[in-house]
Protein backbone atom coordinates (compact mmCIF):
# COMPACT_ATOMS: atom_id res chain seq x y z
CA UNK A 1 0.00 0.00 0.00
CA UNK A 2 1.41 3.71 -0.98
CA UNK A 3 1.74 5.62 1.75
CA UNK A 4 0.40 8.67 2.44
CA UNK A 5 2.98 11.05 2.04
CA UNK A 6 4.07 9.71 -1.37
CA UNK A 7 0.82 10.61 -2.66
CA UNK A 8 0.42 13.61 -1.40
CA UNK A 9 4.38 14.57 -3.33
CA UNK A 10 2.61 12.80 -6.29
CA UNK A 11 -0.08 14.92 -6.25
CA UNK A 12 1.73 17.95 -5.58
CA UNK A 13 4.01 17.42 -8.72
CA UNK A 14 1.42 16.62 -10.88
CA UNK A 15 -0.26 19.67 -9.63
CA UNK A 16 3.13 22.19 -10.02
CA UNK A 17 4.72 20.63 -13.13
CA UNK A 18 2.10 20.87 -15.77
CA UNK A 19 2.38 24.65 -15.22
CA UNK A 20 6.08 24.12 -16.39
CA UNK A 21 5.38 22.66 -19.53
CA UNK A 22 2.48 25.15 -20.82
CA UNK A 23 2.85 27.75 -23.28
CA UNK A 24 3.75 30.28 -20.83
CA UNK A 25 6.78 27.74 -19.73
CA UNK A 26 9.60 30.30 -21.41
CA UNK A 27 8.46 33.33 -19.56
CA UNK A 28 8.00 31.02 -16.37
CA UNK A 29 11.22 29.98 -16.57
CA UNK A 30 12.61 33.27 -16.86
CA UNK A 31 11.32 34.79 -14.26
CA UNK A 32 12.47 31.28 -12.04
CA UNK A 33 15.85 31.73 -12.91
CA UNK A 34 15.68 35.71 -12.80
CA UNK A 35 14.45 35.23 -8.59
CA UNK A 36 17.01 32.55 -8.54
CA UNK A 37 20.11 35.12 -10.05
CA UNK A 38 18.59 37.54 -7.15
CA UNK A 39 18.51 35.54 -3.99
CA UNK A 40 22.46 34.11 -4.43
CA UNK A 41 23.07 37.97 -5.03
CA UNK A 42 21.32 38.33 -1.48
CA UNK A 43 23.98 35.55 -0.28
CA UNK A 44 27.27 37.11 -1.73
CA UNK A 45 26.08 40.57 -0.32
CA UNK A 46 25.40 38.72 2.84
CA UNK A 47 29.35 37.25 2.53
CA UNK A 48 30.93 40.76 1.64
CA UNK A 49 29.18 42.59 4.24
CA UNK A 50 30.91 39.72 6.83
CA UNK A 51 33.85 40.40 4.70
CA UNK A 52 33.26 43.86 5.48
CA UNK A 53 32.93 44.16 8.75
CA UNK A 54 36.37 42.31 9.21
CA UNK A 55 38.01 45.25 7.52
CA UNK A 56 36.08 48.23 9.38
CA UNK A 57 36.72 47.52 12.44
CA UNK A 58 40.69 46.81 11.10
CA UNK A 59 40.41 50.13 10.57
CA UNK A 60 38.84 51.41 13.33
CA UNK A 61 41.23 49.58 15.29
CA UNK A 62 44.44 51.10 13.69
CA UNK A 63 42.88 54.68 13.51
CA UNK A 64 43.22 54.49 9.78
CA UNK A 65 40.83 57.38 9.13
CA UNK A 66 40.82 57.40 5.37
CA UNK A 67 40.12 53.51 5.52
CA UNK A 68 38.05 54.16 7.34
CA UNK A 69 35.98 56.75 5.62
CA UNK A 70 36.04 53.98 2.31
CA UNK A 71 34.37 50.85 4.24
CA UNK A 72 31.64 53.71 5.32
CA UNK A 73 31.39 54.10 1.65
CA UNK A 74 31.46 50.52 0.99
CA UNK A 75 29.05 49.85 3.41
CA UNK A 76 26.38 53.04 1.31
CA UNK A 77 27.24 51.10 -1.99
CA UNK A 78 26.61 47.13 -0.03
CA UNK A 79 23.37 48.17 1.42
CA UNK A 80 21.87 50.11 -1.87
CA UNK A 81 22.64 47.27 -4.01
CA UNK A 82 21.10 44.67 -1.48
CA UNK A 83 18.16 47.21 -1.31
CA UNK A 84 17.07 46.85 -4.93
CA UNK A 85 17.97 43.11 -5.39
CA UNK A 86 15.41 42.61 -2.26
CA UNK A 87 13.03 44.24 -4.39
CA UNK A 88 13.44 43.18 -7.68
CA UNK A 89 13.43 39.50 -6.26
CA UNK A 90 10.28 40.41 -4.32
CA UNK A 91 8.79 41.97 -7.08
CA UNK A 92 9.97 38.64 -9.30
CA UNK A 93 8.44 36.47 -6.83
CA UNK A 94 5.36 37.65 -6.55
CA UNK A 95 4.98 38.21 -10.27
CA UNK A 96 5.32 34.58 -11.04
CA UNK A 97 2.93 33.45 -8.25
CA UNK A 98 0.27 35.89 -9.79
CA UNK A 99 1.17 34.16 -12.97
CA UNK A 100 0.67 30.61 -12.33
CA UNK A 101 -1.78 31.18 -10.20
CA UNK A 102 -3.98 32.97 -12.97
CA UNK A 103 -3.23 29.79 -15.09
CA UNK A 104 -4.05 27.45 -12.77
CA UNK A 105 -7.50 28.72 -12.21
CA UNK A 106 -7.85 29.33 -15.53
CA UNK A 107 -7.38 25.58 -16.12
CA UNK A 108 -9.26 23.96 -13.02
CA UNK A 109 -12.48 26.80 -13.47
CA UNK A 110 -13.50 25.01 -16.48
CA UNK A 111 -12.50 21.43 -15.70
CA UNK A 112 -15.10 22.29 -12.41
CA UNK A 113 -17.51 23.01 -15.00
CA UNK A 114 -17.19 20.22 -17.43
CA UNK A 115 -19.65 17.57 -17.09
CA UNK A 116 -21.44 18.87 -14.31
CA UNK A 117 -18.45 17.66 -11.78
CA UNK A 118 -19.81 21.04 -9.68
CA UNK A 119 -23.22 19.08 -9.38
CA UNK A 120 -21.73 15.29 -8.68
CA UNK A 121 -19.42 16.67 -6.08
CA UNK A 122 -22.51 17.71 -4.32
CA UNK A 123 -23.72 14.05 -4.53
CA UNK A 124 -20.61 12.81 -2.45
CA UNK A 125 -16.84 13.80 -2.62
CA UNK A 126 -13.94 13.50 -0.37
CA UNK A 127 -13.30 17.25 -1.30
CA UNK A 128 -15.41 19.89 0.41
CA UNK A 129 -15.64 23.58 -0.50
CA UNK A 130 -14.30 23.32 -4.06
CA UNK A 131 -15.15 26.61 -5.13
CA UNK A 132 -13.39 28.14 -2.44
CA UNK A 133 -10.36 25.72 -2.00
CA UNK A 134 -9.41 26.83 -6.08
CA UNK A 135 -9.66 30.43 -4.58
CA UNK A 136 -7.68 30.00 -1.61
CA UNK A 137 -5.18 26.58 -2.23
CA UNK A 138 -4.10 27.59 -5.25
CA UNK A 139 -3.31 30.77 -4.68
CA UNK A 140 -1.79 28.99 -1.37
CA UNK A 141 -0.22 26.51 -3.11
CA UNK A 142 1.56 28.69 -5.44
CA UNK A 143 3.37 31.22 -2.74
CA UNK A 144 4.34 28.26 -0.42
CA UNK A 145 6.38 26.06 -3.36
CA UNK A 146 7.85 29.19 -4.77
CA UNK A 147 8.57 30.69 -1.21
CA UNK A 148 9.92 27.13 0.14
CA UNK A 149 11.63 26.34 -2.93
CA UNK A 150 13.50 29.43 -3.32
CA UNK A 151 14.23 29.75 0.42
CA UNK A 152 15.49 26.60 0.31
CA UNK A 153 18.30 27.45 -2.21
CA UNK A 154 19.38 30.32 -0.70
CA UNK A 155 20.06 28.51 2.64
CA UNK A 156 21.97 25.50 0.85
CA UNK A 157 24.22 28.22 -1.05
CA UNK A 158 24.46 30.58 2.28
CA UNK A 159 25.10 27.16 4.51
CA UNK A 160 28.30 26.62 1.99
CA UNK A 161 29.50 29.93 1.39
CA UNK A 162 29.23 30.77 5.34
CA UNK A 163 30.53 27.21 6.47
CA UNK A 164 33.52 28.24 4.85
CA UNK A 165 34.17 31.63 6.06
CA UNK A 166 33.73 29.80 9.56
CA UNK A 167 36.08 27.02 9.02
CA UNK A 168 38.75 29.68 8.31
CA UNK A 169 37.93 31.67 11.22
CA UNK A 170 37.83 28.71 13.72
CA UNK A 171 40.84 26.58 14.96
CA UNK A 172 41.03 22.89 16.49
CA UNK A 173 40.06 22.03 19.72
CA UNK A 174 41.71 19.27 21.75
CA UNK A 175 38.88 17.44 24.17
CA UNK A 176 41.12 15.34 25.90
CA UNK A 177 39.42 12.12 26.76
CA UNK A 178 41.21 10.63 29.57
CA UNK A 179 42.78 7.01 29.16
CA UNK A 180 41.70 7.22 25.65
CA UNK A 181 43.95 9.98 24.71
CA UNK A 182 42.79 13.95 22.81
CA UNK A 183 40.31 14.02 20.69
CA UNK A 184 41.84 16.79 18.01
CA UNK A 185 38.66 18.45 16.24
CA UNK A 186 39.30 20.55 13.45
CA UNK A 187 37.34 23.46 12.19
CA UNK A 188 35.10 22.79 15.58
CA UNK A 189 33.18 25.86 15.40
CA UNK A 190 31.55 24.36 12.28
CA UNK A 191 30.75 21.00 13.55
CA UNK A 192 28.76 22.88 16.38
CA UNK A 193 27.46 25.28 14.53
CA UNK A 194 25.95 22.17 12.48
CA UNK A 195 24.75 20.31 15.68
CA UNK A 196 23.45 23.05 16.54
CA UNK A 197 21.62 23.64 13.56
CA UNK A 198 20.52 19.83 13.46
CA UNK A 199 18.83 19.98 16.91
CA UNK A 200 16.77 23.11 16.07
CA UNK A 201 15.40 21.81 12.94
CA UNK A 202 14.61 18.50 14.48
CA UNK A 203 12.53 19.91 17.14
CA UNK A 204 10.74 22.41 15.17
CA UNK A 205 9.86 19.92 12.64
CA UNK A 206 8.63 17.56 15.79
CA UNK A 207 6.94 20.41 17.39
CA UNK A 208 4.98 21.67 14.23
CA UNK A 209 4.36 18.37 12.42
CA UNK A 210 0.49 18.43 14.27
CA UNK A 211 0.48 21.94 12.88
CA UNK A 212 -0.24 20.48 9.55
CA UNK A 213 -3.24 19.09 10.00
CA UNK A 214 -4.59 21.83 12.49
CA UNK A 215 -3.85 24.18 9.21
CA UNK A 216 -5.83 21.76 6.74
CA UNK A 217 -8.76 21.49 9.26
CA UNK A 218 -8.76 25.31 9.86
CA UNK A 219 -8.94 25.97 6.37
CA UNK A 220 -12.24 23.70 6.08
CA UNK A 221 -13.80 25.57 8.87
CA UNK A 222 -12.88 29.12 7.52
CA UNK A 223 -14.57 27.75 4.05
CA UNK A 224 -17.47 26.69 5.68
CA UNK A 225 -17.95 30.28 8.14
CA UNK A 226 -17.52 32.17 4.65
CA UNK A 227 -20.13 29.88 2.76
CA UNK A 228 -22.79 30.62 5.52
CA UNK A 229 -22.03 34.18 5.49
CA UNK A 230 -22.77 34.48 1.43
CA UNK A 231 -25.43 31.65 1.69
CA UNK A 232 -27.04 34.02 3.86
CA UNK A 233 -26.44 37.11 1.38
CA UNK A 234 -27.76 35.11 -1.38
CA UNK A 235 -31.41 34.11 0.45
CA UNK A 236 -31.23 37.82 2.18
CA UNK A 237 -35.10 38.36 0.76
CA UNK A 238 -36.21 34.44 2.05
CA UNK A 239 -34.58 34.82 5.33
CA UNK A 240 -35.91 38.15 5.85
CA UNK A 241 -39.78 37.11 4.37
CA UNK A 242 -39.40 34.44 6.87
CA UNK A 243 -37.97 35.38 10.24
CA UNK A 244 -34.82 32.68 10.34
CA UNK A 245 -32.31 35.35 11.58
CA UNK A 246 -32.30 33.06 14.51
CA UNK A 247 -31.13 29.97 12.45
CA UNK A 248 -29.04 31.56 10.46
CA UNK A 249 -27.26 33.20 13.30
CA UNK A 250 -26.87 30.08 15.30
CA UNK A 251 -25.14 28.61 12.12
CA UNK A 252 -23.39 31.34 12.19
CA UNK A 253 -22.42 30.36 15.63
CA UNK A 254 -21.71 26.66 15.27
CA UNK A 255 -18.97 27.44 12.67
CA UNK A 256 -17.73 30.04 14.40
CA UNK A 257 -17.06 27.79 17.09
CA UNK A 258 -15.65 24.83 14.58
CA UNK A 259 -13.24 27.80 13.66
CA UNK A 260 -11.71 28.57 17.32
CA UNK A 261 -12.45 25.02 18.93
CA UNK A 262 -9.81 23.96 16.11
CA UNK A 263 -7.69 26.20 17.18
CA UNK A 264 -7.74 25.63 21.34
CA UNK A 265 -5.85 22.62 23.27
CA UNK A 266 -9.37 22.82 24.96
CA UNK A 267 -11.10 21.28 22.18
CA UNK A 268 -7.95 19.30 20.60
CA UNK A 269 -9.86 15.88 21.63
CA UNK A 270 -12.97 16.50 20.33
CA UNK A 271 -13.18 15.73 16.09
CA UNK A 272 -15.20 17.47 13.65
CA UNK A 273 -16.54 14.69 10.88
CA UNK A 274 -18.11 15.33 7.35
CA UNK A 275 -19.18 13.85 4.88
CA UNK A 276 -15.27 14.16 3.24
CA UNK A 277 -13.58 12.59 6.99
CA UNK A 278 -16.16 10.21 8.18
CA UNK A 279 -15.67 6.83 6.60
CA UNK A 280 -11.91 7.45 6.95
CA UNK A 281 -12.13 8.20 10.47
CA UNK A 282 -14.77 5.92 11.83
CA UNK A 283 -13.16 2.97 10.00
CA UNK A 284 -9.26 3.58 10.60
CA UNK A 285 -9.96 4.51 14.30
CA UNK A 286 -8.55 2.04 16.69
CA UNK A 287 -10.51 2.98 19.96
CA UNK A 288 -14.54 3.37 20.06
CA UNK A 289 -15.93 6.45 18.50
CA UNK A 290 -19.17 7.88 20.21
CA UNK A 291 -20.28 10.17 17.12
CA UNK A 292 -22.45 13.36 18.69
CA UNK A 293 -25.34 13.98 15.41
CA UNK A 294 -25.78 17.99 16.59
CA UNK A 295 -27.21 21.18 15.15
CA UNK A 296 -26.83 24.66 16.18
CA UNK A 297 -30.07 25.64 17.06
CA UNK A 298 -30.62 22.59 18.60
CA UNK A 299 -31.07 23.51 22.45
CA UNK A 300 -30.14 20.40 24.13
CA UNK A 301 -27.59 19.78 21.77
CA UNK A 302 -25.27 22.60 23.73
CA UNK A 303 -26.74 21.26 26.72
CA UNK A 304 -24.74 17.88 26.70
CA UNK A 305 -21.64 19.07 24.36
CA UNK A 306 -20.17 20.20 27.73
CA UNK A 307 -20.67 16.60 29.26
CA UNK A 308 -18.61 15.13 26.15
CA UNK A 309 -16.28 17.61 26.00
CA UNK A 310 -15.43 16.00 29.91
CA UNK A 311 -15.77 12.60 28.49
CA UNK A 312 -12.71 13.50 25.67
CA UNK A 313 -10.57 14.70 27.74
CA UNK A 314 -10.63 12.64 30.63
CA UNK A 315 -11.28 9.29 28.16
CA UNK A 316 -8.89 10.54 25.75
CA UNK A 317 -7.11 6.85 25.85
CA UNK A 318 -10.14 4.81 25.48
CA UNK A 319 -12.34 6.53 23.50
CA UNK A 320 -12.73 9.41 20.74
CA UNK A 321 -15.20 12.02 21.08
CA UNK A 322 -16.58 13.21 17.40
CA UNK A 323 -19.52 15.30 16.03
CA UNK A 324 -21.60 16.14 12.90
CA UNK A 325 -23.26 19.23 11.92
CA UNK A 326 -26.57 17.19 10.63
CA UNK A 327 -27.31 20.83 8.74
CA UNK A 328 -24.16 20.94 7.21
CA UNK A 329 -23.67 17.07 6.19
CA UNK A 330 -27.60 16.14 5.12
CA UNK A 331 -26.41 12.51 4.00
CA UNK A 332 -24.81 11.66 7.08
CA UNK A 333 -28.49 12.25 8.31
CA UNK A 334 -30.47 10.25 6.24
CA UNK A 335 -27.25 7.44 5.88
CA UNK A 336 -27.86 6.88 9.84
CA UNK A 337 -31.34 8.05 9.63
CA UNK A 338 -31.11 10.72 11.95
CA UNK A 339 -34.61 11.88 13.07
CA UNK A 340 -33.79 13.71 16.23
CA UNK A 341 -30.78 15.39 17.64
CA UNK A 342 -28.73 15.15 19.86
CA UNK A 343 -28.20 11.45 18.52
CA UNK A 344 -25.36 9.37 20.05
CA UNK A 345 -24.05 6.91 17.89
CA UNK A 346 -21.08 4.56 19.34
CA UNK A 347 -19.13 3.41 16.77
CA UNK A 348 -16.73 -0.04 17.38
CA UNK A 349 -15.10 -1.56 14.16
CA UNK A 350 -16.31 0.65 11.45
CA UNK A 351 -19.92 -0.53 12.56
CA UNK A 352 -22.81 0.70 14.82
CA UNK A 353 -22.50 -0.60 18.37
CA UNK A 354 -25.25 0.95 20.43
CA UNK A 355 -27.46 4.64 20.08
CA UNK A 356 -28.81 7.43 22.37
CA UNK A 357 -31.62 9.75 21.22
CA UNK A 358 -31.96 12.88 23.62
CA UNK A 359 -29.97 13.35 26.38
CA UNK A 360 -28.73 11.42 28.68
CA UNK A 361 -26.28 11.63 32.02
CA UNK A 362 -22.61 11.07 32.23
CA UNK A 363 -22.39 8.46 33.71
CA UNK A 364 -24.95 6.60 31.45
CA UNK A 365 -22.57 7.17 28.59
CA UNK A 366 -19.64 6.34 30.60
CA UNK A 367 -21.03 2.64 31.54
CA UNK A 368 -22.42 2.37 27.35
CA UNK A 369 -18.67 3.29 26.67
CA UNK A 370 -17.39 0.17 29.30
CA UNK A 371 -19.79 -2.29 27.40
CA UNK A 372 -17.77 -1.42 24.25
CA UNK A 373 -14.32 -2.13 25.68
Amino acid sequence: MERPRRIIIRTAWCLAKSYWKSAEKRSAWSLLLAAIVLNLGNVYIGVRINEWNRAFYNALQTFNAMALFRQVGIFGILVAVAVLISVSALYLNQLLQIRWRRWLTKKYLPAWLADRAYYKLQLGSAADNPDQRIAEDLHQFTGYILTLSLGLISSVVSLFSFLNILWGLSGAADIPLGVLGTAHIPGYLVWAALIYAGLGTWLAVTIGRPLAALNSARQRYEADFRFSLVHLREHAESVALYGGEPVDLGLFDERMRNVFANDSSQYASLIHLNESNFDQTISQSPLPILVHFSASWCGPCRMIAPVLDEIAKEQDDVVKIAKVDVDANPSLSSRFEIRRVPTLLFFKGGGVRDQVVGLTSKADLISRLKTLN
